[in-house]
């Protein structure tokens, strides 16, 4: 008990020497964050200041990300469209210096609708305090935007790619968006040819051959005799109109001329006939003759 007694004596004075400080004011609080974020301020210049001396570039902000005008993702029925999305923003990326989960961070950003609901849902997934790289978002990305079946459906699609009606540069374009599916069977020059000579027009591969030092001139050849065809096929229908048959002279047009109707005579009208009854056989009197002597 005299040792207690003696510890709250103790603590009384010390209570004493020492005062509790009084509470802050509303302007020394708004005056301590001031100087906080100029602290905070200065040392990020100081941070970029020593980044330029060791030529160590200087991470992007979100602000530059936005100033190259990334599109928005929601949804989409076709895969492609997803494809390109992702293409396009490892383009603008290309643009700035970002680390992997800055990439990440963007990207998420663009997300609209359903598409921003399946990122929040995949968050949620993940450990706490996990950041999510690039790479791993670009997988998860193509997973559920860009199943495995839609991939097989596009690969069948470019194998059976054909011509047809169109012309060499919408045959180019199509083949091109399609080959990003088939990854093994455009990984040469040499196949690229292989299955875009197999989809050409029996007619223009025939007159094509199979002499091209690459790809490209390949396409330019295929362009450049497209053209020719058709205007050969232009210059023989000119033909056909201006010179007869057989390579004679043009004929001068003949001249029909139309006999002139024939006067129509309205016949007279027939009178009805008039059917009189037949007469029935009627029954005479007989009257008495007397024998003749």
């Amino acid at each position: 008990m005299v040792n207690t007694r003696r510890a709250a004596e103790i603590s009384q004075q010390g209570a004493e020497n020492n005062p509790l400080p009084s509470p802050q004011t509303l302007a020394e609080v708004l005056a301590q964050q001031a100087q906080i974020l100029q602290m905070l301020a200065q040392n990020q210049i100081q941070q970029q200041q020593f980044q330029e001396c060791q030529g160590q570039p200087q991470t992007a902000s979100y602000s530059d990300f936005a100033g190259t005008h990334p599109p928005t993702f929601a949804k989409t029925e076709d895969p492609l469209e997803a494809d390109n999305w992702l293409r396009l923003m490892e383009s603008k990326f290309e643009l700035l210096v970002c680390t992997e989960e800055q990439k990440t961070l963007f990207a998420s950003h663009q997300l609209r609708g359903p598409a921003a609901s399946w990122w929040e849902t995949f968050l949620a997934m993940q450990p706490a305090g996990h950041r999510v790289p690039w790479a791993e978002f670009r997988a998860a990305f193509k997973a559920h935007h860009i199943p495995s079946s839609s991939i097989k459906i596009k690969l069948r699609e470019f194998l059976n790619l054909k011509q047809g009606s169109k012309t060499v540069r919408e045959y180019v374009q199509v083949f091109n968006d399609l080959a990003r599916y088939a990854p093994d069977h455009v990984d040469t020059d040499a196949k690229k040819k292989e299955c875009f000579l197999k989809g050409m027009t029996p007619k223009l591969r025939s007159r094509l051959g199979r002499r091209f030092e690459d790809f490209n001139q390949l396409v330019d050849d295929a362009i450049a005799m497209e053209e020719d065809l058709r205007l050969h096929h232009l210059e023989k229908g000119k033909a056909k109109v201006t010179v007869g048959p057989l390579g004679s002279a043009p004929q001068r047009p003949r001249l029909t001329y139309q006999t002139p109707p024939r006067p129509f005579f309205q016949q007279p009208r027939q009178q009805p006939l008039m059917i009189r009854p037949a007469p029935q056989n009627v029954q005479r009197p007989q009257y008495y003759r007397p024998p003749q002597q």
